[in-house]
């Protein structure tokens, strides 16, 4: 009475107990009401009565046959005091299966994740067994000679053993028996077993040593506690038995007493199951309400207060442990795994699980598979349990942008939570599984990761347009349909390309500032999910836990992006190389994206570095494409930057610069496409050096453009009027071979391609050259005004009367007299020079200053040393004392000719190397003098 009244106390103090019950299992109040009187009975009466009648009728078949339906009207009842499920059967007249009925009657029923429909629950009945006909099976196993067998089924109960007829010949066998068994111990066994009948002199042999004069053709041996209605059995007694084929059973079972007791595991089993679904499917639409609980044993609570108070009481009445209450939640768990929040609670229940078997003590040696076969909820179920969701979870990261999207943080937080229960899993089944080398939890996340990368860059391949415009196109004019015939690369135009390379590094982004950070803290904060443990095992488990290095997926996209990427554009370049529809520009803008994408996210990883990368193959054509168009454009700018210095007048670029503005405009535009060269970054030497022949013909043939165009309207310019602009001109020949000078420095010196060098060092020979030819012409202009002078000189000279040797007291005439005949010479150089000085550079100036004095030395020895001899312009004393000195007679001037000579000074100017004329310096002549010296 006792027992009785706290039952009742019980139900008044707790009353949402009960009603949660009968909401789970749909129980009307009236057969509530009822079931728990005949509950309270039956606990009061307690379990002194066990027994049971089994009802067996069996068909051979070769093929699978649904189950029969459990009857209609068979009303789950909830027992508050054991925790566990009664049912009655409303409809004795058909044979079903008791044992799963209860849970297959719950509205909207599914399946448990560990593939059993509960059987063993609490259950009392009054149907009667019922005996099917027997039917026929197929597919046995051929014993006898004559290719057939005898085949037969007996059946042993306990003690009790009963056998078929024989059907002869017939590997097809029906048998029409049924078999009745009453059973009462809960824990025997039904043994069935198919026989071929021999009845010859070796069976006999046979039956004298084996006790067995028969061919063994299959069994079965089923426990009593788990039959099903009907199964199809045929299994082996020895690894050598021949079997095939099936039979298939149908069994019911009547059991006699008030109280029929399961194994409390499998009732928790159920009853935590049939809550799971109700709180999470029934009442949260699917979603796993997680509960809020914080402490050590925050692991342990599974749901909300009353629903935990069930499952709690039920566990401490029947000595259910806690962490079977937790492996079979983990159970639950694992068909809602993707609901917000429920990786981190299996990850933590999974932890615990791990600690639990794989944490020795120094009191025990039993090592931690052991222990774990042990387990009451079952070894093979667990582990096929983790094995399932283990392959699961590998699918969904491999959608992880999918299933768990960056823009969300409570979904970020599921994805690391996942990668935790991965690496648990892996924990599992090194220590607790002891397996050799399982899959290491790092190692399955790249390959999840590259597997949901291939999948992505196809999708944005596939649908480039549409997804650029959707990202990052603003303008809503410009956004329109893009029929999917051209959603992909085209022949015609790049932009496809361009998009691309967008939206690929906005993945490789997302991947590095969102997925990256993600990853790599799951494993590093696994402590937080074991803060339930006791140090030692928490700290075993953590230092586990942890990733053997940093998984940088932003890396791997990069990578797996590159790879991809890298296929389809060489493929495409060496599509647009065949048909060249599009613009140079365009591909160089291309190359510059691409190499930007190489640079910024491929160069520095591990399978690039030290690696001549091969997209600047893929541009090579295009790129000397260009460098030729380029020629072109550097001709024609050529001839309008001579146009416009020519219209200007040749002015200095100022007052600093000798030279005009043409030089300077050339060499601009050919720095500038240099720099795009350069620009380009080629790591690829020998593409370079493609690139550097190239540019460097180039730089020959607008150079040298520029020098012939120069040559040929050089000697308009050289008159009294224009005299400025021969000095500029040639100013700016010279000017182009100290740029060409730079120029060769800054595309290598002496490490430029030997072909490109070659063409840079010959351009500046041939500039050289005219330049020198420039400075002759400019001298041969003066050349009328020279002879003129020089006229004037042998003038002044035939005038001068001398008295063959000269006293010591005349030498100061004499000097006199040979300044007097230098005067008209001098004063043409001294006003041109002077000029000279100004408006040429050094180079320039020593070159014209050569090639005048040339010309000076030439015409005096033409005119004055060496006059033709049919000179009538009054040299003709002069030839006589030539003629006079020839022969070593005085002559008239010789005197002054001495004079000359002997008077050299500082003064020696280089003429013809046969022919020098001397004179002592006077102040006049210093300036240039000093000019000679300097130059």
């Amino acid at each position: 009475m006792v027992l009785k009244d706290r039952m009742k106390i019980r139900e008044r103090n707790k009353p949402e107990i009960f009603e949660l019950i009968q909401e789970i299992f749909a129980v009307t109040k009236t057969a509530h009401t009822q079931q728990m009187k005949a509950v309270k009975q039956s606990v009061l009466d307690g379990t002194s009565k066990w027994s049971a009648k089994i009802s067996i009728t069996g068909e051979g078949r070769g093929r699978h046959r649904a189950p029969p339906s459990p009857p209609a009207g068979a009303c789950p009842v909830p027992c508050p005091v054991a925790g566990s499920l009664s049912f009655a059967a409303g409809s004795p007249s058909r044979p079903f299966h008791p044992m799963s009925a209860c849970a297959r009657m719950c509205p909207g029923y599914q399946p448990a994740a560990c593939g059993s429909d509960c059987p063993g629950m609490l259950h009392s009945l009054s149907a009667r067994p019922l005996c099917l006909p027997v039917v026929c099976a197929q597919g046995l196993q051929a014993k006898d000679k004559t290719g057939s067998s005898d085949p037969y089924v007996t059946v042993q109960v306990g003690k009790t053993k009963k056998r078929t007829k024989t059907i002869y010949g017939n590997l097809n066998p029906v048998w029409e028996e049924n078999f009745h068994f009453e059973c009462h111990n809960s824990s025997d066994r039904i043994k069935v077993r198919v026989w071929d009948e021999d009845d010859d002199i070796k069976s006999r042999v046979k039956q004298r040593f084996k006790r067995e004069s028969d061919d063994f053709l299959g069994q079965t041996i089923i426990e009593v506690r788990t039959l099903s209605g009907e199964m199809d059995v045929c299994d082996k007694r020895t690894d050598k038995s021949a079997v095939s084929g099936a039979i298939r059973l149908h069994i019911s079972v009547e059991i006699k007493g008030e109280e029929k007791v399961a194994p409390y595991h499998v009732q928790y089993t159920c009853l935590h199951e049939n809550l799971f679904h109700f709180v999470t499917d029934v009442q949260n639409n699917g979603v796993v309400k997680i509960p809020d609980a914080k402490g050590d044993d925050a692991w342990k609570v599974y749901y909300d207060e009353t629903a935990q108070e069930i499952v709690d009481e039920f566990a401490m009445r029947y000595g259910v442990e806690s962490i079977y209450q937790a492996m079979t939640h983990f159970a639950c768990l694992s068909s809602k795994y993707m609901c917000p929040g429920v990786p981190a609670v299996m990850s933590t229940l999974l932890a615990n699980i791990n600690a639990y078997y794989a944490h020795t003590t120094a009191s025990t040696n039993v090592s931690a598979s052991d222990r774990f076969a042990a387990s009451n909820f079952g070894k093979e179920r667990f582990v096929k349990l983790l094995d399932q969701l283990h392959n699961s979870l590998r699918i969904d990261l491999s959608m992880y942008r999918n299933n768990f999207p960056a823009s969300s943080p409570e979904r970020l937080q599921d994805l690391k939570s996942t990668v935790d229960l991965l690496t648990s899993i892996t924990f599992f089944r090194m220590k607790v599984q002891e397996l050799q080398s399982p899959p290491r939890a790092s190692q399955v996340v790249k390959d999840c990761v590259k597997a949901c990368l291939n999948s992505t860059y196809e999708y944005i391949f596939n649908n480039c347009h549409e997804l650029y415009s959707r990202e990052y196109q603003t303008d809503p004019a410009k956004k329109g349909e893009v029929p999917p015939e051209e959603q992909g690369p085209s022949i015609k135009n790049l932009d496809f390309w361009s998009k691309l390379i967008t939206l690929i590094v906005s993945i490789i982004e997302e991947d590095k500032n969102s997925y990256t950070p993600c990853l790599n803290q799951a494993g590093k904060d696994k402590a937080a999910h074991t803060i339930c443990l006791p140090p030692a095992k928490a700290l075993y488990f953590h230092d586990f836990a942890r990733f053997p290095q940093e998984l940088n997926v932003g890396k791997i996209s990069a990578e797996v992006m590159w790879n991809l990427f890298a296929q389809d554009m060489k493929y495409a370049m060496e599509e647009h190389d065949k048909h060249r529809l599009c613009k140079s520009a365009d591909y160089m803008n291309l190359h510059f994206k691409v190499k930007w994408l190489y640079n910024e996210y491929v160069t520095e990883l591990p399978a690039f570095k030290d690696r001549v990368p091969e997209y600047p193959a893929w541009f090579e054509p295009f790129v000397i494409q260009w460098l030729d168009e380029n020629e072109e454009v550097s001709r024609d700018f050529l001839h309008g930057a001579l146009e416009r210095d020519k219209k200007d007048g040749f002015q200095q670029t100022s007052e600093h610069a000798l030279f005009s503005c043409s030089v300077v405009d050339v060499f601009s535009q050919l720095n500038q496409s240099f720099e795009i060269i350069k620009k380009l970054e080629c790591p690829d030497p020998q593409i370079v050096g493609h690139y550097m022949r190239r540019f460097a013909k180039t730089i020959s043939n607008v150079l040298l453009q520029y020098a012939d165009i120069i040559s040929k309207d050089f000697a308009s310019y050289c008159s009294k009027e224009k005299e400025k602009v021969p000095c500029i001109l040639m100013n700016n020949t010279q000017q182009l071979r100290v740029q060409l000078e730079k120029m060769f420095e800054a595309m290598g010196g002496k490490e430029l391609d030997a072909e490109a060098s070659d063409i840079l060092k010959e351009l500046q020979v041939k500039l050289n050259n005219v330049l020198d030819e420039l400075s002759r012409v400019f001298a041969t202009s003066f050349q009328p005004h020279i002879e003129e002078c020089v006229k004037q000189m042998g003038d002044i000279l035939s005038q001068v009367k001398g008295t063959g040797n000269v006293p010591a007291s005349a030498c100061s005439s004499v000097a006199q007299d040979a300044d007097n005949v230098l005067q008209p010479i001098m004063d043409l150089l001294d006003s041109n020079l002077t000029l000279f000085a100004k408006i040429c550079e050094k180079t320039v100036l020593k070159r014209v200053l050569k090639e005048l004095w040339k010309l000076v030395m030439n015409t005096m020895e033409k005119t004055i040393v060496l006059p033709p001899l049919t000179d009538q312009t009054g040299f003709g004393a002069r030839s006589k004392d030539q003629r006079a000195i020839d022969q070593g007679a005085p002559g008239g001037q010789p005197e002054v000719m001495k004079g000359i000579q002997g008077q050299r000074g500082q003064a020696e100017v280089s003429g013809h190397p046969e022919t020098r004329i001397y004179r002592p310096p006077t102040a006049r002549d210093q300036g240039h003098l000093d000019i000679c010296r300097g130059i």
